[in-house]
């Protein structure tokens, strides 16, 4: 996670307030490495960390934990900072968390025009 927070120090960040929600993108060159939204007030929803293009990582705000993925493929889930790994996946959880690295971030794409 160090290292992917990293590679977006120094990205220009675009924010939205739209009710109780919060939008951000962050863009390096021109080109989104960093989009999140979020409950405003609780701080509750997701991070999405994009390597030329593609989704690398995803972080679920209430319980911090952290989804990896290779050329959009799904390859662990850290818990608790890291202190319990998750590598095997059943199909179920592997569909949806390989969708939700491809579509989760348009919402907020959208709410910021990115595109």
């Amino acid at each position: 996670m160090y290292q992917i927070q990293q590679s977006t120090k120094g990205c220009r960040e675009t924010r939205r307030v739209e009710g109780n929600m919060t939008y951000t993108v962050c863009r390096l060159n021109g080109r989104p490495v960093r989009a999140s939204e979020s409950l405003t007030e609780l701080g509750d929803g997701m991070g999405y960390w994009f390597e030329n293009g593609k989704v690398v990582a995803i972080q679920r705000f209430h319980d911090g934990s952290t989804i990896f993925f290779n050329r959009g493929r799904l390859t662990e889930v850290y818990f608790d900072g890291g202190s319990e790994i998750q590598s095997e996946f059943s199909a179920r959880e592997r569909q949806e968390l390989e969708t939700l690295a491809r579509n989760g971030f348009r919402n907020i794409f959208r709410k910021l025009n990115v595109r």
